[in-house]
């Protein structure tokens, strides 16, 4: 997060911030992963949706 917070300060309006910690939703997140730390291909999909709308946009051009 600080190094976005120093891009933006510095004028850099192609940067774009997704926190992580909701990736894998609310509901079994444990089987989202092989050993805690990867994803596995649930884990995957669950990724993809959660960054497929904001990818969406900012190709559009929408913020």
């Amino acid at each position: 997060m600080e190094t976005c917070t120093r891009g933006w300060a510095e004028g850099d309006e192609n940067l774009y911030y997704l926190d992580g910690a909701g990736m894998f939703g609310d509901e079994d997140q444990d089987a989202c992963t092989v050993d805690h730390t990867h994803p596995n291909d649930l884990g995957f999909y669950r990724m993809a949706q959660r960054i497929r709308p904001i990818l969406y946009n900012i190709l559009e051009g929408i913020k």
